[in-house]
């Protein structure tokens, strides 16, 4: 993209440069420029990683963390991805991977990584486990909610307009010992295959916007984004803004949820 040579363009190697020709002029030990010259680096690599206001935003969660871990800042980026007839593995990669809900009178119940409590509050809500398998092998799981999903880390409820073609997936998990192979690939292919045999057309998701790999990895499988939240939470008291209806809430009350509505309108499956 062209640029206006004749207004400031304030990227992130002009800040660097010219912080450092500031304070790094001025008179110091070797030892003691290369230490600010780092310090100075680390500090602005998230305003290089997520921009100008995603990295303030990232530095400021970070520093509210450091005072209190009942303070922080939670900014979602929510995305719609969609449900195709077409399997995401070709078929030699395929052939060993099996998949089938997890149940909570089942073994493998034991190994999903949450605390007891909120893996309560998921199947009270009528959450389901999906785990993925490669010769009765666990790699992974991935969760989902039909029509509504409380969100566990702030005080969120995302609504589906769509509940008959659409789930909303979360906390997908591959084992350590598995990361270095096909694992994430393969549970978003038992995903698909599942959902698919469902008659699900769309599933929605929340991806932590400082997640860089994980925003990665939704590109590559077509997701869409369709909006984004940012939750200021302090103890009991949370501000939201969003990009989507209701925009703007406070809340003090453990009890009261905000409702986010999500649409598919910007995907179109074709498969």
């Amino acid at each position: 993209m062209a640029t206006d040579s004749s207004k400031p363009c304030w990227h992130f190697e002009h800040v660097s440069t010219a912080l450092t020709n500031r304070y790094f002029s001025l008179p110091m030990t070797k030892q003691v420029r290369l230490k600010m010259r780092s310090t100075l680096r680390r500090l602005l690599h998230p305003l290089k990683e997520f921009g100008w206001i995603g990295g303030a935003l990232y530095i400021l969660d970070r520093l509210m963390g450091q005072l209190s871990p009942s303070l922080g800042l939670y900014v979602y980026d929510l995305m719609v991805q969609p449900i195709t007839s077409t399997p995401l593995l070709p078929a030699r990669m395929a052939r060993n991977l099996t998949f089938a809900e997890i149940q909570s009178c089942d073994p493998a119940f034991e190994r999903i990584q949450a605390r007891p409590e909120i893996k309560a509050s998921r199947i009270d809500q009528g959450a389901r486990c999906l785990g993925v398998f490669r010769k009765e092998v666990l790699l992974g799981y991935v969760w989902f909610c039909f029509n509504c999903y409380d969100e566990d880390e702030v005080r969120l409820r995302y609504c589906l307009t769509e509940d008959k073609q659409s789930v909303f997936d979360f906390d997908l998990y591959v084992f350590p010992e598995q990361r270095m192979g096909i694992a994430f690939a393969a549970i978003w292919h038992a995903a698909n295959e599942y959902l698919h045999a469902c008659g699900v057309r769309y599933t929605f998701s929340r991806i932590t916007h400082f997640n860089l790999a994980s925003r990665h990895a939704h590109d590559r499988l077509g997701a869409k984004p369709t909006g984004r939240t940012t939750v200021l939470k302090a103890g009991r008291f949370e501000l939201m803004l969003a990009s989507i209806p209701p925009y703007f809430s406070v809340s003090c009350s453990p009890k009261r949820r905000v409702e986010l509505r999500l649409t598919s309108d910007v995907v179109d499956v074709k498969g």
